[in-house]
């Protein structure tokens, strides 16, 4: 190898270590439930038991918390895993499961983000995010309420909701649901509002397979064996009080 290109890569190398070391010492490990009220990155370093209450309560705007591959359980109690009130903005959560708590993750302030995240037998929702939040790549399954719900202009994409006591998915107004998988949830698979709802699958569930308050778009979604699987009923549910709905090229085997 030519002097200056070695140089120039070992330079390089030099520098994107010097990076990961600078992150990796930016966050914050968390070893216990407690309050965060400073900005910044934690991460957890082991699984995490509430004994009582809530267990990572945020107090402050930005945070990402990192689970590392770890899990929060707060074993039954009272308490959410991970809980943001609506005064507090841009909380993120990712990589690991929450079980056994209130609710999973409940995070009730603008622009929250949560990825890659299993909620897992929690008493009411799995997932819970504010307006303009977005629930990327994450499943919850087994809680008592919906299993994932976002409010206004929320994003939904990635996700499977399966076993939960509600809806599968539940979207306020102006959301979009992308490709997302719902399964023999207690109510409809999916229930979103003035929605756009494309590139789903949603089977087996209690009620309908999509539960849709028009305008909006539903458009390439694939329903089967909703509303326990009665020979004939409908899988798509269209309110259309204030407009109606794009249905195009939806499958119902």
């Amino acid at each position: 190898m030519h002097p200056t290109r070695r140089l120039l890569v070992a330079c390089t190398i030099l520098v994107a270590s010097t990076l990961f070391a600078t992150d990796a010492a930016a966050q914050s490990k968390i070893s216990k439930c407690q309050t965060l009220s400073a900005s910044g990155s934690y991460v957890l370093g082991s699984n995490i038991t509430a004994t009582t209450g809530s267990c990572l309560s945020i107090a402050a705007d930005f945070i990402t918390i990192d689970l590392n591959g770890f899990t929060i359980d707060c074993g039954g109690s009272t308490g959410e895993g991970v809980g943001a009130g609506s005064n507090f903005q841009g909380t993120t959560v990712r990589n690991g499961t929450i079980a056994h708590c209130y609710r999973g993750v409940n995070l009730q302030g603008l622009n929250a983000v949560v990825e890659k995240v299993r909620a897992v037998s929690n008493t009411n929702e799995g997932i819970t995010i504010g307006s303009s939040g977005i629930v990327k790549d994450s499943q919850a399954s087994q809680n008592g309420g919906d299993g994932i719900a976002v409010f206004f202009y929320g994003l939904v994409t990635g996700s499977t909701s399966s076993g939960n006591g509600g809806n599968g998915i539940t979207a306020d107004n102006g959301s979009s649901v992308i490709g997302n998988t719902t399964s023999e949830n207690g109510g409809n698979g999916i229930a979103a509002s003035f929605p756009l709802v494309t590139k789903n699958n949603s089977f087996l569930n209690t009620g309908y397979g999509y539960s849709i308050r028009c305008p909006g778009n539903v458009i390439e979604n694939m329903a089967r064996g909703n509303q326990n699987g009665a020979p004939g009923a409908p899988q798509f549910s269209f309110d259309t009080t204030s407009g109606v709905c794009n249905t195009s090229n939806n499958w119902e085997p």
